[in-house]
C-alpha cells in the first residue's frame, strides 16, 4: 500500500518543509516560530528534564533499642585505637630486638615509616581535643621522640648496653602511652559489650581487653577507674567483680529486679517447703522432728549468707576503704547473679538434706545447728575443692599415653 505521506520517508524533504512552513507563519503572523522539541528539551533545566526520585519513605516510628542507651563515645576513638596499634608493633619489634631474635638496624625502616604516621595521627589527635589524657599521650610521644632510637633510627649506637638502655626508654614511654589509650578507649567499648550481653552475663574483663591493654597490672588499674566510675557502669547496667576480674551485667528495669527477688525467695520458700516435708515421709516419719529440720535449714541459709557477707568485706578491701555498697545495689546484684543464686540454694538444700540423713534424726541443738552452719558456709569451698579436684584428674587422663 502506497504510503499517504512521502515526505516521511525522505527526512531531508520533511525538514524543508517544516522550515517552509515555519518561515511562512512568520511572514503571515509576525512571531517566531516555536523551537523544535529537541531544542526545547536542551533548554530545559536537568531538574525538569529527569526529575530526581522520590526518597524512601522514612519511618515515624524509631526502633525500639534493648536495655540503656550507650554513652556518648570519644570521637577520637579511632585515632587512638590506631595510635595503639602501631605502638604494639614498634613494641614487638623492641622485645624481640631485646631478645636477641633480630637486629635493630634490620627494622630502621619501618621504625621511620611507623615514626612519620603516628606523628601524623598525634597531630590530628591533638588538632580536635583539650581533655588532659589527650594531652598525656601527646606529651608522652614528644619525650619519645626526643630518644635518638626513634629520632634517627638509621643512625644507631655502637655499644650494645646503650642501644638496650635506649630501647627500655622507649618501650616504658611507649608502655605508659597505651595505658592512657587504654583509660580513653576502654569504658566505651566494655559498655557496647554490655549492650550486647544479657542480665545474668559474665564479661571477663582481663580476658576480653587483653589484646588491647597487654600488661596485667595496667588492665588492673583501668579496671579499678571504671569501678569507680558510676557513670560508666550503672548507668549501663553493669557491677564490677574486682576480686575475680568480671563485669556482671543486670537488668535496669526495676520490675526484672523485683522479679528476680520473687523469684529468689519462691526458690527458698519450696526448699524450707521441702525439709519440712520429709519429716512426715520415710525414712524419717517423725512430725516431731519438722521444727528441728526448719530451724537446721535457716541455719544453713545463715551460714551461706555468711559466707556471701565475708566475699563482699573482701571485695570492699579490695577495691579500698572508701568503697561501700549501697542499698539500692543489692537488687541489681541479686538480678545479676539470680542463676547462680538459685544454683546454689538447690546446692544447699542437697547438702544440708545429706547432712540429716546422715546424721539420723536431727534434734534442735548446738551441734546440729552448728554442723548446718558448717554446710551453708562451707557450700563453696566444697564445690571449688571438687571442680579443681575433677580439672585435676581429667587433665592427668588426658596426658596419660594411649592404651596399646
Amino acid at each position: 500500500m502506497a504510503n499517504p505521506n512521502p515526505r516521511s520517508d525522505r527526512p531531508e524533504l520533511q525538514a524543508a518543509a517544516d522550515e517552509h512552513q515555519d518561515e511562512t507563519l512568520t511572514a503571515l503572523l509576525g512571531v517566531p516560530p516555536p523551537a523544535p522539541a529537541s531544542a526545547r528539551a536542551a533548554a530545559r533545566p536537568a531538574a525538569l528534564v529527569e526529575p530526581p526520585s522520590m526518597p524512601a519513605a522514612v519511618p515515624t516510628t524509631q526502633p525500639r533499642l534493648r536495655g540503656p542507651l550507650p554513652a556518648p563515645s570519644n570521637p577520637h576513638v579511632a585515632i587512638l585505637r590506631q595510635i595503639r596499634v602501631q605502638l604494639q608493633g614498634l613494641r614487638a619489634v623492641l622485645a624481640s630486638v631485646r631478645s636477641g631474635e633480630t637486629d635493630l638496624g634490620q627494622y630502621s625502616g619501618y621504625v621511620a615509616n611507623t615514626r612519620d604516621h603516628l606523628q601524623q595521627l598525634v597531630d590530628s589527635l591533638a588538632s580536635g581535643a583539650t581533655d588532659d589524657t589527650t594531652s598525656r599521650i601527646g606529651e608522652l610521644w614528644r619525650r619519645a621522640c626526643t630518644v635518638p632510637l626513634l629520632a634517627e633510627p638509621q643512625t644507631l649506637p655502637a655499644e650494645v648496653q646503650r642501644q638496650l638502655q635506649l630501647i627500655s626508654q622507649l618501650d616504658s614511654l611507649w608502655q605508659e602511652m597505651i595505658f592512657w589509650i587504654g583509660y580513653a578507649t576502654v569504658p566505651s567499648r566494655l559498655v557496647e559489650w554490655l549492650d550486647k550481653a544479657e542480665p545474668g552475663d559474665v564479661i571477663p574483663f582481663h580476658t576480653v581487653f587483653q589484646d588491647e591493654i597487654e600488661d596485667e597490672a595496667d588492665r588492673a588499674r583501668i579496671f579499678s577507674f571504671i569501678a569507680h566510675a558510676p557513670e560508666v557502669l550503672a548507668v549501663h547496667g553493669g557491677i564490677a567483680d574486682l576480686q575475680n576480674g568480671m563485669v556482671l551485667r543486670y537488668s535496669p528495669r526495676f520490675a526484672d529486679q523485683l522479679k528476680s527477688l520473687g523469684w529468689i525467695a519462691l526458690v527458698i520458700g519450696l526448699a524450707s517447703l521441702a525439709c519440712v516435708s520429709i519429716a512426715f515421709v520415710p525414712p524419717l516419719s517423725q512430725p516431731a522432728a519438722a521444727l528441728p529440720l526448719i530451724v537446721g535449714w535457716l541455719a544453713a541459709l545463715l551460714g551461706g549468707l555468711l559466707h556471701l557477707g565475708i566475699d563482699m568485706a573482701r571485695q570492699a578491701q579490695t577495691l579500698g576503704s572508701g568503697f561501700g555498697l549501697p542499698v539500692g545495689r543489692l537488687l541489681p546484684l541479686l538480678n545479676a547473679r539470680q542463676g547462680l543464686i538459685l544454683l546454689r540454694i538447690g546446692l544447699l538444700l542437697v547438702g544440708y538434706l545429706a547432712l540429716v540423713y546422715a546424721g539420723g534424726t536431727p534434734d534442735a541443738n548446738a551441734t546440729f545447728l552448728f554442723n548446718a552452719l558448717l554446710v551453708g558456709y562451707s557450700l563453696d569451698s566444697a564445690i571449688n575443692l571438687l571442680g579443681t579436684r575433677l580439672d585435676q584428674a581429667s587433665a592427668r587422663r588426658a596426658s596419660l599415653p594411649p592404651a596399646t
